[in-house]
């Protein structure tokens, strides 16, 4: 999941600390409602504007564990070594709040499909084998 619509990035604010806008938030909330609360574990980059996002869900679905944060998820990312990281952890249906390109070049690599430019607040669901060019892409 891409976070939601952010402030405008102006001169006086660090990218990393830009915070969702109340439409963002909004958006958020509305794609939240129709997850499943089946999610076991949840992922974000520490950039305000995903986290906001993920507490959003978090609310949304009753999730109960540790929101897990890391750099890996952060715009620029080498999108091998993200997926590397996502692959080794133990979970059966994850949700990852992130960031363009990054969520796009992630769909694009596991779905085996062209590179996706995922909107604010879009969201993306991969099923099937969850490896590089296997995953089928059920809805953006």
């Amino acid at each position: 999941m891409r976070h939601g619509e952010a402030e405008a990035y102006t001169t006086h604010t660090y990218d990393a600390e830009r915070c969702l806008t109340q439409y963002g938030r909004e958006q958020v909330l509305l794609v939240a409602q129709q997850l499943s609360d089946e999610i076991d574990t949840l992922l974000s980059s520490p950039y305000v504007r995903a986290r906001q996002t993920a507490q959003i869900v978090e609310q949304a679905i009753n999730y109960k564990k540790d929101i897990v944060f890391s750099e890996l998820l952060t715009p620029d990312q080498p999108v091998d070594k993200t997926l590397e990281w996502v692959l080794s952890l133990d979970w059966s249906s994850a949700l990852l709040a992130t960031h363009q390109p990054l969520a796009g070049e992630l769909i694009s690599l596991l779905s085996g499909d062209s590179v996706f430019n995922v909107p604010t607040a879009g969201l993306a669901e991969l099923s099937g084998m969850i490896e590089v060019g296997c995953a089928q892409l059920r809805w953006v």
